[in-house]
């Protein structure tokens, strides 16, 4: 499944999303940190700052209060339930 359609079934009451939710009770927030992530790099990529990936988890780390393991571990997360990653 895609990021896209994942986020479609958590936003909908369904059994599905349900399913999804008992399994993984955060990962509505973390498909938000995701998206945040991916503009932070493209508007650094836009800017032409050095290390936009490096600059951008430092971002979201600050701005969501989140440390840098738990950044990881949403990604391993991510990659793991969707193919477009």
């Amino acid at each position: 499944m895609k990021l896209l359609e994942l986020k479609k079934i958590l936003e909908q009451t369904s059994s599905e999303s349900r399913h999804f939710l008992r399994l993984y009770p955060c990962l509505y927030r973390d498909l938000h940190l995701w998206a945040y992530y991916l503009e932070c790099v493209q508007e650094h990529r836009t800017k032409k700052i050095r290390a936009p990936k490096d600059r951008a988890r430092y971002a979201v780390c600050t701005a969501f209060g989140v440390s840098e393991k738990t950044f990881y571990s949403i990604r391993t997360l991510l990659r793991d339930l969707c193919e477009d990653f």
